[in-house]
């Protein structure tokens, strides 16, 4: 099983942001120059426009109101980075009466002014004409640092990439910038392969980056970006302890047993993480699995314990939560009891020995958006966001933000008085729009 998430977590705000683009949505500027050095293009901060605020009546995590507004306006500026920061990459051809391009480009604003972009110096690559798949990942915890992936003509015989992937047929790299694009260098991964693009059981996402405090998290896989079909390959656990510059290897352990990682999950603070491990799936037919097994680390990847049975065998997302006020680690997951069955809701609370099911899991169960400081998790279900606690009952609905052509995109930020405000974002017919409420 598994879904393709082009416009993921970190994606979908790209997406949003290409919307406000390809509508034309800008700023009036007076009095405003630009400026270039070194092929990047530099613009002048805008003071935002005052905030124009519609209280909604919907519940909330916290009992509130959610408060809707335009990524323009004033309460826009108080947006984690992570929301307001968005990489887009273009390549190939728009329709065949067009000649191939690329362009790289960021914005600060959620899309309402753009920053172009110089690509990597490649000796010998030309990005117009022989790149045949690119994609940008944004580091959570920094958005100056950000990762290109590349995907080039010629095969691995003749590959123009000079830091190609060392063990995939295809000729692909992936470089780093640590100064929000004016440079880039090779990514520097401790296995061959390549980082953060795969969900290996959600297809090509983009965005499988996770955060914890200040740590972050991710996977190397070895696949071909820009093929599909076969199985996804298991891949190695890594941390990054310097917002996504820098890896290591954080799954030695399960290695030496022998074990890849399929998918995992950490919660936002705290050092537990859970990671679904097995052999190798390269000799079986096309979306069959090895025997799985859940482990789990409570010093951050540096030793592993097996834990309980899993829910079922069919996986297809892993989400954990841990409760700001007892301590306790949640983890949450979307499973098909059997293979073609509608998805279902399971939740574990004593490190994933025994599992409860949802009583009624929602229509679509297709995205777990995030985990909340209270150990409850929000939901993207066919009727809006929900969040559930992990009991039997069914998931409390908590907002229905409708029409998104992108999103929604949940992002927790993390306040002064010790409360969280969890933002939702995305897009929609007027352009990018984003809603917040505080938890206590």
């Amino acid at each position: 099983m598994g879904r393709a998430n082009i416009c993921g977590r970190g994606a979908r705000v790209a997406c949003a942001g290409a919307l406000v683009a390809a509508l034309g949505l800008a700023l009036a500027l007076v009095g405003c120059e630009s400026g270039s050095a070194g092929g990047v293009t530099f613009y002048p901060t805008i003071p935002a426009p005052t905030a124009t605020a519609i209280p909604r009546a919907t519940a909330t995590p916290s009992g509130a109101a959610w408060t809707r507004v335009s990524a323009s306006s004033g309460a826009a500026a108080t947006m984690p980075a992570s929301l307001r920061v968005t990489y887009q990459v273009t390549y190939g051809q728009s329709d065949k009466g067009t000649p191939p391009q690329f362009s790289l480009r960021r914005s600060d604003d959620f899309g309402q002014m753009w920053v172009n972009l110089s690509p990597p110096s490649i000796a010998g690559l030309n990005y117009a004409n022989s790149v045949t798949y690119a994609a940008t990942t944004i580091s959570p915890l920094n958005p100056q640092v950000a990762i290109l992936s590349l995907q080039a003509n010629g095969g691995s015989s003749h590959c123009p990439l000079p830091n190609a992937s060392a063990t995939s047929d295809a000729c692909q790299a992936q470089y780093v910038t640590q100064d929000g694009g004016a440079t880039w260098a090779p990514l520097r991964l401790p296995a061959p392969g390549m980082l953060g693009l795969i969900n290996l059981f959600g297809g090509y996402s983009h965005d499988n980056l996770t955060a914890q405090g200040a740590r972050l998290y991710g996977s190397i896989n070895d696949a071909m970006l820009a093929s599909g079909g076969g199985n996804t390959p298991p891949g190695r656990l890594v941390v990054s302890d310097d917002g996504g510059a820098t890896w290591r290897l954080v799954d030695s352990a399960l290695a030496a047993r022998n074990l890849l990682v399929y998918t995992y999950a950490a919660p936002a603070s705290g050092s537990t993480i859970y990671a679904l491990a097995g052999a190798t799936n390269a000799m079986l037919t096309p979306g069959e699995l090895p025997p799985l097994s859940l482990w789990r680390s409570d010093n951050a990847g540096a030793s592993w314990t097996q834990t309980g049975p899993l829910p079922a065998a069919n996986f297809d997302q892993m989400l954990a939560a841990r409760d700001a006020a007892t301590g306790q680690t949640s983890l949450y997951v979307i499973v098909s009891d059997t293979p073609g069955s509608a998805p279902r809701l399971y939740a574990s609370h004593d490190g994933a020995h025994t599992w409860t099911p949802c009583g009624q899991a929602p229509a679509s169960a297709g995205e777990l958006l995030a985990a909340l400081p209270t150990g409850s998790v929000l939901l993207d279900a066919a009727s809006g966001v929900e969040e559930w606690d992990g009991s039997a009952s069914v998931p409390r609905a908590v907002a229905q933000p409708t029409g998104l052509s992108a999103g929604p995109l949940a992002t927790l930020q993390p306040q002064p008085d010790g409360s969280t405000r969890v933002w939702l974002s995305g897009g929609d017919a007027q352009g990018a729009v984003v809603e917040y409420t505080t938890l206590r």
